[in-house]
């Protein structure tokens, strides 16, 4: 069945990566376009005993398999920073916007306030 979706078009992330059902061995199974790397990671980037390993482990293995990486709850510059640096171009967080319903995120664009976005 996902192969079908690909073939349509659609592209599958697998959320919260690292935490909870994820699974290593399901990884080359499914046609996947994104893992996304969960929050609980990125919150810990900057303290004493951080997750970094674990995050730059996460986009390398994404890398080697060809896979697109988001990061989740990016609140702060830093953290933005700190993945740019790692080689993760996509977030979402609070750092650029609270949660808006699609007509307002549309607006958002449109007007072009974008500027926290990370670069594509």
């Amino acid at each position: 069945m996902f192969d079908q979706l690909q073939a349509l078009g659609v592209q599958l992330s697998i959320d919260d990566f690292g935490t909870g059902e994820s699974s290593l061995s399901r990884l080359h199974q499914l046609p996947l376009s994104t893992i996304k790397v969960d929050r609980a990671f990125v919150q810990q980037l900057n303290q004493p005993r951080s997750s970094v390993a674990i995050v730059q482990t996460i986009l390398m293995l994404a890398r080697s398999l060809g896979v697109n990486t988001l990061s989740e709850g990016i609140e702060t510059a830093q953290e933005r920073d700190t993945l740019l640096s790692f080689g993760c171009l996509l977030g979402q967080g609070y750092f650029y916007s609270a949660p808006v319903e699609a007509a307002i995120a549309a607006k958002m664009i449109k007007a072009g306030n974008l500027s926290n976005l990370m670069p594509f």
